[in-house]
């Protein structure tokens, strides 16, 4: 169930309470209407089989790009495949993007909340497994930042942000699969077995040895290049920590046509709603934007970018 208003008493413990042990206050308490805290809690509800509806889609347009590119190859020209090649690396990085953000829904269960072991079992298998993830391990990593946000030390965002200026690209594939827990044998043996029965046991009886090559030329290099910088961008965009003191003033909602459609692709545009109402799944995050901003006056007061990296 989404947190709703707390009473004022409540809400000014919570806030000293926060202060005390480093974390930011929330800083968001609105007067709900009974309607509209009613309706807030529809918007709760879960559709597995639409979640699973659109991973496979966004599988099958991973697949497809890859295939265009090479029948261009094949058909056409080489050098033209090459040049095609630039914007299918963006396109199919943007798709494991948005795997990814599944998996960060699965870990709030916005995929099944009423049954949570087939919530992480089907998003392992449909969208971690293949981003080199897993539900569980990133559920550990982000809970530390929606309960400690701001905290110094156990927000593990704010701590990666605070880096962000002394990592090269390799370090910051290194920090972020450490820290969301990719990491031991077992997870690396689901990322080789998801990927070898899905691309490379088809593609080797197919095409032979280019099989394995053109899963490494539009799955590897995409999520090891490409993908990173649509994510540091993402994440640059999230929090600016320094700007106030509570979490509501210092989260933004990013919601220009290249956020929604590149950087902050499948809902996760709308990062202020989602800490707020952190239990709303992801694909319902911009009705319920649109929502609060008509009913909610001190949601409207809320951060809002519309260019990328847009400073105020």
């Amino acid at each position: 169930m989404p947190e709703y208003p707390e009473s004022y008493e409540v809400a000014r413990e919570n806030h000293e309470a926060s202060k005390r042990d480093g974390r930011y206050p929330r800083g968001f308490r609105p007067t709900f209407s009974p309607q509209v805290a009613e309706r807030l809690r529809t918007f709760n509800k879960t559709n597995l089989i639409a979640r699973v509806f659109q991973a496979v889609i966004v599988h099958g347009s991973i697949a497809a790009v890859a295939a265009l590119v090479a029948w261009v190859g094949i058909a056409l020209s080489w050098w033209l495949a090459l040049v095609a090649y630039v914007p299918a690396m963006v396109l199919i990085a943007r798709q494991q993007r948005v795997l990814e953000l599944f998996v960060h829904d699965a870990s709030h269960y916005a995929w099944c909340n009423w049954d949570r072991h087939r919530n992480d079992k089907i998003a392992n298998l449909l969208s971690a497994f293949p981003t080199l993830s897993e539900v569980a391990a990133y559920r550990a990593f982000h809970r530390l930042h929606h309960a400690y946000y701001g905290n110094d030390q156990l927000d593990p965002c704010k701590r990666r942000l605070a880096m962000f200026g002394g990592m090269g690209l390799l370090g910051y594939i290194r920090n972020w699969y450490g820290e969301i827990g990719s990491k031991g044998p077992r997870l690396l043996l689901s990322f080789a077995a998801w990927h070898g029965v899905v691309y490379l046991l088809p593609l080797g009886l197919a095409l032979g040895a280019a099989g394995p090559l053109l899963w490494g030329m539009f799955w590897v290099v995409p999520m090891l290049t490409t993908l990173p910088a649509l994510r540091r961008v993402a994440e640059a965009e999230e929090h600016d920590y320094q700007r106030a003191d509570t979490e509501f003033a210092t989260t933004y909602s990013n919601i220009g046509h290249l956020h929604k459609w590149l950087i902050h692709p499948a809902g996760d545009a709308y990062h202020l709603l989602h800490h707020m109402l952190p239990n709303i799944p992801m694909h319902r995050h911009r009705q319920v934007h649109r929502y609060m901003m008509e009913q909610v006056p001190e949601y409207r007061a809320g951060l809002i970018r519309t260019k990328v990296l847009e400073q105020e």
